[in-house]
């Protein structure tokens, strides 16, 4: 009497699911095609639609991609494989059980994309460069970050600003175990951790990195690096702004993206405090999310947004410059590029990639002190000489 329920089960528990999924993995590893590896993590951010880009090119170049990325919140490592139209998503619970799965004598290139959140860093770093060497392949490392460097990922120290790699000093000291921005707490040696890294880092083919101000920070801390390659982004064209005039009385500060601790969240709170205190005609924009939600008659938080949505939220809400507020010294910085590419006033801190760029801007700003009190003075001022001509 119950044979089509239980026919309906059956069939959605799908019991032989395992046998076919195994039989499909198998013929995508028989595809005789080079191999391109990268290990990656599951947090999303910038790094993940780099990767994202150069998958597509793999693809397109008729080559097998394979992805390793860690998922920390469910504690299992994802392998994902990709051929022309095929694909195919696999799990392991150790990374020995993940590497197993492939064919070494096929791979390519191995990059390292991000290795944010790999427990037992040290093994993991082991672990790649015994692939490297069992294939012979081209190992890549990318700067996105500088977690090559530091567990804090951001170079950020106890008071949440840049540190100035105090650890390249012959005074200087970093007691990295009590640095509340560390990665895990059993990385309590900055001179170990550099150490592992700079064995790894020498073992790469090249490093490359997307601006020559991380170039200088890996040569600090590595001295006899010689595998460093600077090659910046490619980005598309954007609209660009040509505002004939304004909307309001104010001064509109945009700030794109995630506002977070690392992005300046601490001194854009300092700032609104200076505004109302001080009763200024000033709006601060975030265009895109914020960490805290912030309530403040001078502050709007627009939520998400689309890369080809930036322009026409530049004049809706009648931006006059846009305040790259971060207080780490970021490898690339995509929301300042945007910026750029719109032909938008653009103000920075002196550090990083973002002020690298913004010294040859015929727009651009670069504050003088990272505290509020400055930011908030200099680009004013900024952009009422900006706004005259309008």
């Amino acid at each position: 009497p119950d044979y089509m329920v239980d026919v309906a089960r059956y069939f959605e528990y799908d019991a032989n699911k395992p046998y076919r999924k195994y039989a499909y993995f198998c013929c995508l590893m028989q595809i005789n095609a080079p191999t391109y590896v990268f290990f990656n993590h599951a947090l999303g951010g910038g790094a993940n639609d780099y990767l994202l880009k150069k998958k597509a090119e793999v693809l397109a170049e008729k080559k097998k991609y394979i992805e390793f990325a860690y998922n920390a919140y469910h504690n299992t490592y994802e392998i994902s494989i990709a051929y022309a139209e095929y694909s195919l998503k696999l799990y392991a619970n150790t990374l020995e059980k993940a590497l197993s799965k492939i064919k070494f004598s096929d791979i390519h290139k191995i990059y390292i994309n991000e290795l944010v959140t790999y427990p037992d860093l040290y093994k993991v770093l082991d672990k790649i460069q015994e692939l490297k060497c069992i294939s012979g392949a081209e190992m890549i490392m990318l700067g996105h970050d500088y977690f090559c460097v530091c567990p804090t990922i951001n170079l950020l120290s106890e008071n949440g600003y840049f540190c100035k790699l105090v650890c390249t000093e012959c005074t200087g000291t970093c007691e990295i175990a009590k640095n509340p921005f560390s990665c895990d707490a059993k990385y309590d040696s900055v001179e170990i951790w550099n150490e592992k890294w700079k064995k790894f880092l020498n073992t790469c083919d090249s490093i490359i990195v997307f601006s020559e101000d991380s170039k200088q920070i890996l040569e600090k801390v590595y001295k006899d690096l010689c595998n460093i390659q600077v090659i910046p982004h490619v980005t598309d064209s954007m609209l660009t702004i040509n505002k004939k005039y304004k909307m309001s009385n104010c001064i509109n500060i945009g700030i794109l993206g995630v506002l977070s601790e690392r992005k300046g969240l601490s001194i854009v709170k300092k700032m609104l405090n200076i505004i109302n205190r001080e009763n200024l005609s000033v709006n601060i924009v975030i265009v895109g999310m914020c960490e805290e939600d912030i309530q403040d008659k001078h502050c709007i938080i627009t939520g998400k947004y689309t890369r080809s949505e930036l322009p026409r939220l530049m004049y809706l809400y009648d931006i006059d410059i846009i305040f790259i507020s971060s207080v780490w010294p970021e490898t690339f910085s995509y929301t300042a590029e945007e910026a750029m590419k719109m032909k938008m006033p653009v103000a920075v801190f002196n550090l990083g990639a973002p002020a690298e760029r913004v010294k040859n801007y015929d727009k651009g700003l670069i504050i003088s002190e990272m505290n509020a009190e400055c930011a908030l003075s200099q680009i004013c001022e900024f952009a009422q000489f900006l706004v005259k001509d309008i």
